[in-house]
């Protein structure tokens, strides 16, 4: 199959069959960020869905079509919208890193005498 991603069900969608087609563990318009792994696991999830609304479709009357189209899109929406809080996690943590990394080099340099006066006593110290 194809693209698959986009999702983001702002209203209810219902199958040619009455069947209530919503996320399981998305929300409309919640932005949390996800893990790579949690994002993993609902992309699956919401791919498989995805397939059988496309198999569906596919086997519809040409009355089913439309309401079919209008669930796969938003599953299609739904599955964009993962995607972008796996991104936002993926930010989140390398900002993070960021300040780790700028902390870490600010105290280094608070340290500098003392880093180089130890790298000094191990130079002359034990040798080259």
């Amino acid at each position: 199959m194809g693209v698959l991603f986009a999702i983001t069900l702002s209203a209810q969608v219902n199958s040619p069959d009455n069947q209530r087609l919503t996320p399981k563990s998305i929300t409309a318009g919640q932005n949390t960020s996800i893990s790579a792994q949690e994002y993993k696991t609902l992309s699956a999830q919401r791919k498989a869905e995805l397939e059988e609304l496309v198999r569906n479709y596919q086997r519809a009357s040409s009355s089913q079509k439309a309401a079919y189209q209008k669930a796969i899109k938003a599953k299609l929406e739904e599955l964009f919208d993962l995607n972008v809080r796996k991104r936002e996690g993926e930010i989140q943590r390398l900002e993070q890193e960021i300040r780790d990394v700028r902390r870490s080099l600010e105290i280094r340099k608070l340290n500098k005498d003392k880093m180089v006066e130890r790298q000094l006593n191990e130079v002359l110290g034990g040798g080259l």
